[in-house]
């Protein structure tokens, strides 16, 4: 456990760093909190907000995204339920405790007795303990996943673990409650905060009422608010060390961090506006309504579509994207793992290469994993696509350009293709291709 001075030390630091966060929207492009983007630049809240902290939590230690841990307690459950425990298939009723606690139960798992008073139930991935204290039934392990794990180092080389949740809005404040809560009886982080993006009038900080959670607030023109200071927790096991280049969310973070560095806007998790598919309004899956003009009925677009990981452009041609331009380049990366499947990327890449909506098309690797990639280019490719790898030092290196491609200018309308519930390619790009002219996103 870390020495409260310590805790303390570091909670000034982020404090005195808060005026030197990353800029995600440029003030001298967009003046206001209003602006104009094209659909495939707009970016993902959380996904960015992600970045963004990573990046600024880098100045305090090492930093790692998307961290698995294995948790502490979870919940009890009755005496009553020994009955349930016996050797081999799991059932109903138990399965239906874990369901209503957020902790899933596989198809395939089992319980194993291991004494009198000890169980172990679930599957080979995700494993629970169940312990008899002969009050109640104690059930604790399992696997959770924290977004964003920082390091934080002393002079004394005390070593603060700071972990953070990232929520953008639509979560669900039950289930968030129920994920801090993991956390915290995991004894494995010394601080943890969340962080939201800033939006006008919300009281989001009321649904983290734990005094031991801290709030970060954070706006896209680089303000970052301290809003609740958390209380130090007990951390009583380690929290093993696997950073590691290969994985893909690392790959993310590099090529991030290297366009922002050189100069260009950088929009995570776009959805590439000729891939949406639309959908009758009665369908469950859709994340905003838009209006057929022929019979009046209300159709959705589908959240069932891969998004490219980011869509880039320099951020002195934005002015240009303002003015309606379809000339600038608006450029697609697709990061992969070390361990990706060949011919599941083969097809997202050939999508987003002919969508329409980008002008280059690269795909970003480990370099351990350049020849499969150099493999999969120059054969299924027919090396239309650029490639990037990252080193273990996290700097990128660009092995093959990518071809130029022109984004087509939407001239005519056309109509809706009511048996495919898809708009015909130039009604995409009047309705889905238009500039969106409204207040800033995140709010």
């Amino acid at each position: 456990m870390a020495k409260q001075n310590d805790v303390d030390s570091i909670i000034n630091k982020i404090d005195e760093h808060l005026d030197k966060a990353p800029v995600l929207i440029d003030k001298s492009i967009f003046p206001n909190d209003s602006f104009q983007l094209p659909c495939q630049l707009i970016p993902s809240h959380e996904d960015n907000l992600h970045h963004i902290l990573w990046d600024f939590f880098e100045n305090f230690g090492e930093c790692e995204g998307e961290v698995e841990f294995e948790c502490g307690y979870l919940f009890s459950l009755p005496l009553d339920y020994k009955r349930y425990l016996c050797n081999g298939s799991v059932s109903d009723w138990l399965k239906i405790r874990f369901d209503e606690r957020k902790e899933r139960l596989s198809d395939n798992a089992k319980i194993f007795q291991k004494d009198d008073k000890t169980w172990e139930v679930g599957s080979r991935k995700k494993k629970y303990k169940i312990e008899d204290t002969g009050t109640e039934l104690k059930i604790s392990g399992g696997k959770r996943r924290i977004d964003l794990v920082c390091r934080a180092k002393k002079d004394n080389d005390n070593e603060i673990i700071i972990g953070i949740e990232v929520k953008s809005k639509g979560f669900n404040p039950t289930n968030l409650q129920i994920q801090l809560s993991r956390y915290i009886n995991s004894e494995r982080f010394d601080l943890i905060f969340t962080a939201f993006f800033q939006r006008g009038g919300d009281e989001t900080s009321n649904y983290v009422e734990d005094n031991r959670i801290g709030t970060l607030y954070y706006h896209p023109f680089g303000e970052l608010i301290l809003d609740k200071i958390p209380t130090p927790i007990k951390r009583t096991k380690p929290l093993d060390r696997k950073k590691e280049y290969t994985k893909e969310i690392a790959v993310k973070h590099a090529i991030w961090k290297y366009f922002r560095d050189e100069g260009y806007f950088v929009s995570v998790e776009s959805l590439l506006p000729s891939l949406i598919v639309f959908e009758p309004a009665q369908s469950k899956s859709y994340f905003g309504p838009v209006p057929s003009f022929r019979d009046r009925k209300t159709y959705f677009a589908s959240k069932n579509r891969d998004r490219i990981d980011f869509t880039i452009c320099k951020s002195k041609t934005l002015k240009d994207l303002q003015n309606y331009s379809f000339d600038s380049d608006i450029i697609g990366i697709e990061c992969k793992g070390l361990r990706f499947d060949k011919k599941k990327t083969a097809e997202q890449l050939k999508e987003y290469l002919h969508s329409g909506d980008i002008t280059k098309l690269f795909l970003a690797v480990p370099d351990n994993a350049k020849k499969r990639a150099e493999k999969l280019i120059n054969e299924d490719l027919k090396n239309e696509v650029g490639l990037l790898t990252v080193l273990d030092d996290g700097k990128v290196k660009r092995i093959i350009d990518a071809q130029q491609r022109q984004i087509p200018c939407p001239t005519e309308d056309d109509d809706f293709d009511k048996k495919s519930f898809r708009f015909t390619n130039k009604c995409l790009e009047r309705l889905k291709r238009r500039w969106l002219s409204s207040r800033n996103p995140y709010y």
